[in-house]
């Protein structure tokens, strides 16, 4: 359809890449098969078909997958692909131009940085709705919390509802930093980032916190933070790590 000549799809054929696309039409209403009839429907534009077009490139390694829908403008080959054709060929002249273009930055710094760039799409498709309700929830907890707890007198204990407060506190901010950091960042540092938590683990053994015969914890300031929770999602991110190189390289732990 898009490298053979003939096609409805051959106007996106390129030397540098090889396209795969598929070409489509949604028809409006259904035309009658008389030919006048169906001449005077074409008429206005209202009636025309909607022009599809759907393509990635290259062919053997994707790098960008572009998807096209013009209203009323009929075959998807004639009127959609052409608009494919342009979107993709100004990738490749930028990615073009940005390898040809010198490296002002020492290796790895310029992606380091555009991993922590806020996306204004992250803002404009977060669930909002979602954060408030968990936030209303938490707000009811801390007032039961409170009502159930305001008439304790021991001013040598920190009162149950500061304590939530802070952690609600703490969540919040762990949620933004989750949000805004790039997944492929914490997958590059998932070996480093799992080497620390091990390394806490050695810290608690040492010089942990012990309450009810347990020592598990680290105390920091008026927190006591438990290292063995933090290893939980940090042995994940080194076995996804691990898996994802594997496979990536044709070998598995699992063949004989």
């Amino acid at each position: 359809m898009v490298n053979e000549r003939g096609g409805t799809g051959y106007v996106l054929k390129r030397k540098e890449a090889d396209v795969a696309g598929k070409t489509g039409t949604a028809q409006v209403i259904g035309l009658p098969q008389d030919q006048k009839a169906r001449k005077a429907k074409r008429v206005s534009a209202d009636y025309r078909d909607h022009a599809l077009f759907a393509c990635y490139a290259p062919y053997g390694n994707p790098e960008i997958a572009v998807a096209v829908i013009l209203e009323h403008a009929g075959h998807g080959g004639s009127a959609a692909a052409p608009v494919a054709r342009k979107i993709i060929d100004t990738y490749f002249a930028q990615k073009k131009a940005a390898l040809a273009r010198p490296q002002e930055n020492t290796p790895g710094a310029e992606e380091e940085l555009a991993m922590i760039k806020i996306d204004r799409r992250l803002i404009l498709n977060f669930d909002w709705t979602l954060l408030i309700l968990v936030l209303m929830l938490s707000g009811i907890g801390l007032i039961n919390i409170y009502s159930t707890g305001f008439s304790l007198t021991d001013v040598h204990r920190t009162p149950l509802y500061v304590k939530q407060i802070q952690w609600i506190l703490l969540g919040v901010t762990a949620m933004a930093v989750a949000f805004f950091v790039d997944y492929r960042f914490l997958g590059r540092h998932a070996y480093i980032i799992y080497g620390i938590s091990v390394l806490l683990l050695l810290v608690v053994h040492a010089a942990g916190y012990t309450t009810r015969g347990s020592q598990r914890w680290i105390a920091i300031g008026g927190f006591t933070f438990q290292p063995s929770e933090l290893v939980k999602l940090t042995i994940i991110l080194a076995l996804a790590k691990y898996f994802d190189a594997t496979s990536s390289a044709g070998t598995s732990i699992f063949e004989s």
